[in-house]
């Protein structure tokens, strides 16, 4: 089902973020327009993905994995 609205690299990423969130014990999702996109049967052209928990410790599990340079590129943190 992912390959329908993600390229192979993306569902990578995705799947990084939530191996990472998953080994802190949170839980990730796919937010935004991306979702609008998937009900509209559209690929995905911008991904925004919410961590709940502690991004920080997230960044840190993701960090041994490779796609962390691809993420980290690309990131926009907003902390509350």
């Amino acid at each position: 089902m992912l390959e329908e609205y993600f390229d192979k690299e993306e569902i990578q990423i995705l799947k990084a973020i939530a191996s990472a969130a998953n080994k802190c014990a949170y839980s990730a999702y796919l937010i935004g327009g991306v979702v609008r996109d998937i009900f509209l049967s559209k690929r995905a052209t911008d991904v925004d993905v919410i961590i709940v928990g502690d991004i920080y410790k997230t960044l840190s599990v993701l960090k041994g994995n490779i796609i962390f340079k691809i993420v980290k590129k690309s990131l926009n943190l907003i902390k509350r």
